[in-house]
């Protein structure tokens, strides 16, 4: 089992309880690596993932260029739905998350779908109806041929 769901199953865990102490600050690491890629250029014995595409693929491999890689590989996949037609209107929700309330003692607990998809789109570099940017293309080599 992956050691997501023993955090799951285990709940009121030691290391789950240290795990979501320690969780909501890793986003500015996450941040300060996605803007300075080089310093993340090592491997990671607690990322088995870097080392095996490093192996399939015999480049060498850092988290650096490994999340690159995701980067990439997401932003082409979202430039090819839009070429087919995909637009911020598709990305949604089930209504029982927008339009009902997830604590009924709570009346400001719908999730603000709007709001967190313009946060979203702004951290992937993407426009506000969900194309990645021009620049954002350029930044990571995928450049439409004319």
């Amino acid at each position: 089992p992956c050691s997501a769901s023993i955090l799951l199953t285990h709940p009121n865990a030691f290391y789950s309880k240290a795990v979501n102490k320690v969780l909501p600050f890793t986003g500015a690491a996450m941040r300060v690596m996605n803007k300075f890629p080089e310093i993340a250029s090592i491997n990671l014995p607690l990322m088995p993932n870097t080392k095996g595409l490093e192996l399939v693929t015999g480049m060498k491999m850092s988290v650096a260029k490994y999340a690159k890689c995701g980067e990439r590989g997401y932003n082409l996949e979202r430039a090819l739905d839009v070429k087919f037609g995909v637009s911020a209107k598709d990305d949604t929700l089930p209504k029982r998350l927008t339009d009902e309330l997830q604590d009924p003692s709570d009346p400001k607990s719908r999730v603000p779908l709007e709001r967190m998809k313009k946060v979203y789109y702004n951290a992937r570099g993407w426009t506000k109806d969900g194309t990645p940017s021009s620049r954002t293309l350029k930044k990571l080599k995928i450049e439409e041929k004319k």
